[in-house]
């Protein structure tokens, strides 16, 4: 089965109202594949139209995506900018979402995906975003959205250690090798 860690920025957590500034896809041991607002022509400032569809087209290459919050988030964006794009949604795959494995299997003081890689001292480290980088970005600038990429790159090295970490304690992987 092949697995790619996934994760997106998006500039709002409404899809209705907000685009995806970039999305990282990264299959385990592989290096990662960023799909950046930056990449893609645009019909009018804000326009994702090609960029989803490209992190639509590469997502459905895996067998698999693993998240963190993907299921309440990452993915029904995704979707909902498609749908408003008329170009379709993203085909059913297996889905690890690690904050639900976390939140069931762990104790920890937050939920969040840097509590979980510092208590399992994963080697790399998240990057914080603070509200001015956040709405400089949403307003085209370049060094703001520059840092969100990078910040977003960071995210799905840091999901892949802890998934590699998580992988023996979570359910359906240990029913499927089996």
């Amino acid at each position: 089965m092949k697995l790619a860690m996934v994760d997106g920025e998006m500039s709002n957590l409404d899809a209705n109202f907000g685009r995806l500034f970039c999305f990282a896809v990264k299959p385990i041991g592989e290096a990662t594949k960023m799909f950046s607002e930056m990449d893609y022509k645009k019909r009018f400032p804000g326009d994702d139209k090609l960029l989803v569809e490209a992190v639509r087209d590469e997502m459905h290459k895996y067998d698999g995506w693993v998240t963190w919050y993907g299921r309440k988030f990452d993915i029904p964006f995704l979707n909902t900018r498609l749908i408003m794009h008329l170009s379709g949604q993203l085909q059913n795959r297996f889905h690890i979402d690690l904050w639900e494995t976390c939140r069931r299997k762990l104790k920890l003081h937050s939920n969040r995906l840097e509590a979980a890689a510092i208590a399992l001292d994963v080697e790399h480290s998240k990057t914080h975003i603070t509200p001015s980088i956040w709405c400089k970005a949403s307003a085209g600038d370049k060094p703001s959205l520059e840092y969100i990429i990078d910040h977003c790159t960071k995210d799905v090295l840091v999901l892949e250690e802890v998934y590699l970490r998580l992988a023996p304690y979570i359910d359906t992987i240990r029913k499927k090798a089996v």
